[in-house]
């Protein structure tokens, strides 16, 4: 099997995972510190699709508000700009993320809701950290897209299928296997990915690193991480072959102030709001 150049696969993330370019505006705009409520409704008014979702999840359960969202506008406000980016972010990939990825032996929807899970997980890792700096919403959506990379990998890790798995029962875990047969790992690549989307930088590191959290002082990626972790122990994402030999890096946990006994209750509230966000967005 010929492995192909990295920025060649790069170059593909447009066919593997294409974004709206409406919500590419949205999310840039979202990033700039004079956007206008207004504005901002405007643009998420211009795809239909996109605002009958944020609606509707503003309207969900997961968000639980008192009373009825009619409009745009009114979403945003209550939402808050940081909560609209997850929102959008939410929508634009729930329906690539929820294809298969038979590379990776995962069936359909199964990345969606192991995505989902890290990404609520990610939040709530927050609620209970001892860290300043770290917004919970970005931690949602780094949660969210911190496996992109396998959408762009799961051909080629097809065609190296037994090659990796004779590494993994060697004990390695998957991403080492990923780097050892192929020569780079889905977390390198969704970087890139994310580089080429010109997102932030702390969404760049948090899914570069977040399988190797004591190379990088970027604490999202170690939020990223536990919350990885939390995600394979509920069993959401281990169809396939990642959630063998996977380990914690319980360095991270001192990092964020968070006692090793607080990990069961993590896994409590992931599933139960992983499992409301997911009944909320369908």
């Amino acid at each position: 099997m010929k492995v192909p150049d990295l920025q060649k696969l790069i170059d593909k993330i447009e066919e593997v995972v294409p974004l709206p370019s409406v919500a590419m505006r949205i999310i840039n705009y979202i990033d700039d510190p004079d956007a206008e409520i207004s504005q901002l409704a405007k643009l998420i008014s211009m795809d239909q699709a996109l605002t009958t979702e944020v609606l509707k999840l503003a309207n969900s359960a997961y968000y639980g508000f008192p009373r009825r969202v009619s409009t745009i506008s009114e979403a945003v406000v209550i939402l808050g700009f940081s909560t609209t980016r997850s929102v959008v972010w939410s929508v634009i990939l729930s329906s690539t993320l929820k294809k298969p990825v038979l590379g990776y032996a995962l069936p359909e929807g199964a990345l969606w809701r192991h995505s989902v899970a890290v990404a609520v997980g990610s939040k709530l890792i927050l609620q209970h950290a001892n860290v300043k700096g770290v917004n919970m919403e970005e931690a949602f959506v780094a949660g969210l897209i911190h496996d992109i990379g396998k959408l762009l990998l799961a051909t080629y890790v097809a065609g190296a299928y037994e090659e990796i798995v004779k590494v993994i029962a060697e004990g390695k875990t998957f991403d080492e296997a990923e780097r050892q047969v192929l020569g780079y790992d889905h977390a390198i690549v969704g970087s890139m990915a994310a580089e080429k989307w010109n997102l932030p930088n702390i969404y760049v590191d948090a899914i570069k690193y977040h399988h190797r959290p004591n190379e990088t002082d970027n604490l999202m990626a170690k939020v990223v991480h536990l919350a990885d972790y939390i995600a394979y122990s509920m069993g959401w994402g281990s169809e396939g072959l990642e959630g063998l030999n996977y380990t914690l890096d319980e360095s991270v946990l001192e990092e964020l102030g968070i006692a090793p006994e607080e990990i069961d209750v993590l896994f409590n509230e992931t599933l139960d709001q992983a499992e409301l966000f997911l009944s909320s967005i369908g």
